[in-house]
């Protein structure tokens, strides 16, 4: 598989996870060099959703895949090259207000869900209209982050060959990197500018400081939820030309996709931008000072050697300079011509308000990867269990996920997630009498596993 970009990567590293409090993988964070207060993100993607978990629910249910199913087989036999991909809240959520018999059907019997690993119905991907009309309505507003109150929610601002910085969270094993980008002028996501250069791969730097953490499947070897954060500089010649909003007021809109390499996704998504344009204004420039007017009735006047006057008579005009003094009768008063000038073009940029920050974001600034210390630990079975999340992978995945050694604050944060996994666990059980009362099927979805048939 690949997926091309027209963009070049500055640099990609690990962020630290106080920030971000986002899910395989989504994305959380989209900030523009040309506002950075306001902050976009992946559509479809949940402020609200609940990131210590690595299993289906409730940790990757707004997770976009790029496939018909979002519980798929082989990514290769169903994947979507056009639109924004689709999420079991986007399918579930359809199916919830467009098929109401079906979901009290499940919901009466206490069904697991049956559609995300059914084809996608027309109408169940995630809705790019409505999500950047959304972000729009949140810009306006200006709706403050719950992760950081210095920064609204809005559609990323950008400029051509200015930088966008995306931020990443990855759930469990599959949601690393590396990434690959694309854009989309039109902004529908119909149509991807086809330059073949894969973001992160033409990079001269080791694999874990010059991407996201992954093997060519994604799969992390450390595999507790963590964040990672990659800057794209947009291309010099970047030309939004998509229209959203009721009345159209919503313009110079793009999209960017990005995505990973996992089996089982790919996983990533769509990030709306809107581009701040160059503004032609003309001035005009005054050379020379205007000429005093003065204006006389007729009548007679004193002139002497050396004056100039102007003579219109039946529409002709005569120029006659005085010789000697004598009175004269002006019987019509002459207004100068205006003076010379010339035109001076400025170009300037009609930017939206910008709110003051705490802490700028320096998003010019490269990201310096961050060093990784010497991996020297390995995870144990529990460990290996809690950081798959309820999924299948292919054996040689899981066999590199054993073998690969971690560093200790890795192991460390794969220890959280595995208390975190037991009282998940006890919760649920304590709701039943302190045993389980799922059957097989409803077990089975319930977990989910994002695998391939």
């Amino acid at each position: 598989m690949w997926f091309s970009s027209p963009f070049t990567l500055v640099v990609i590293s690990l962020l630290g996870i106080s920030e971000l409090v986002s899910a395989h993988c989504v994305i959380v964070k989209a900030i523009g060099s040309e506002n950075e207060t306001i902050a976009g993100h992946g559509m479809g993607y949940n402020e609200n959703g609940n990131r210590k978990s690595t299993h289906f629910d409730p940790g990757q249910l707004d997770v976009p895949v790029f496939n018909k199913k979002v519980v798929h087989h082989g990514w290769h036999h169903g994947y979507l090259g056009t639109g924004c991909g689709n999420s079991a809240n986007s399918v579930v959520g359809w199916v919830q207000k467009h098929n109401h018999a079906s979901w009290m059907h499940v919901a009466n019997k206490r069904l697991g869900w049956p559609w995300p690993s059914q084809p996608t119905m027309p109408g169940g991907e995630i809705n790019i209209t409505g999500s950047i009309d959304h972000l729009a309505w949140l810009e306006w507003g200006q709706k403050p982050r719950k992760d950081n109150v210095n920064l609204i929610h809005g559609i990323p601002k950008v400029k051509a060959g200015g930088i966008l910085k995306i931020s990443v969270w990855q759930v469990n094993a599959d949601g690393g990197g590396p990434f690959s980008c694309v854009i989309d002028y039109q902004g529908n996501a119909k149509q991807w500018e086809k330059n073949p250069n894969k973001v992160g791969h033409n990079l001269d730097l080791p694999r874990h400081n010059g991407n996201c953490l992954g093997n060519a499947h994604s799969v992390r070897p450390a595999h507790h939820p963590a964040p990672c954060e990659f800057t794209l500089t947009l291309p010099d010649n970047l030309d939004c030309k998509g229209v959203y909003g009721a009345k159209g007021d919503t313009k110079n809109i793009c999209i960017v996709r990005c995505q990973n390499h996992a089996k089982n996704g790919p996983f990533g998504g769509c990030v709306a931008i809107q581009q701040v344009r160059p503004v032609v204004v003309e001035k005009p420039l005054v050379e020379e000072a205007p000429a005093s007017l003065v204006v006389v009735p007729p009548q007679a006047v004193t002139v002497t050697e050396n004056n100039v006057i102007t003579i219109i008579k039946g529409g002709h005009t005569k120029v006659s300079t005085i010789t000697k003094n004598g009175v004269i009768t002006v019987t019509q008063v002459i207004k100068s011509r205006p003076p010379k000038g010339k035109v001076s073009i400025k170009t300037v940029y009609i930017k939206t308000k910008i709110l003051p920050t705490n802490k700028p974001s320096e998003i010019t600034k490269p990201v310096e990867p961050s060093d990784r210390p010497n991996p020297d630990q390995t995870p144990t079975e529990e460990e290996l269990e809690a950081g798959l999340g309820g999924e299948e992978y292919d054996q040689e995945d899981i066999d590199e996920m054993k073998n690969t050694p971690i560093t200790e604050e890795e192991k460390e944060k794969i220890q959280e997630q595995v208390e975190v996994e037991k009282e998940e666990q006890e919760k649920k059980e304590e709701g039943n009498g302190g045993t389980s009362t799922e059957d097989d099927d409803a077990a089975y979805f319930r977990k989910f596993r994002f695998h391939r048939d």
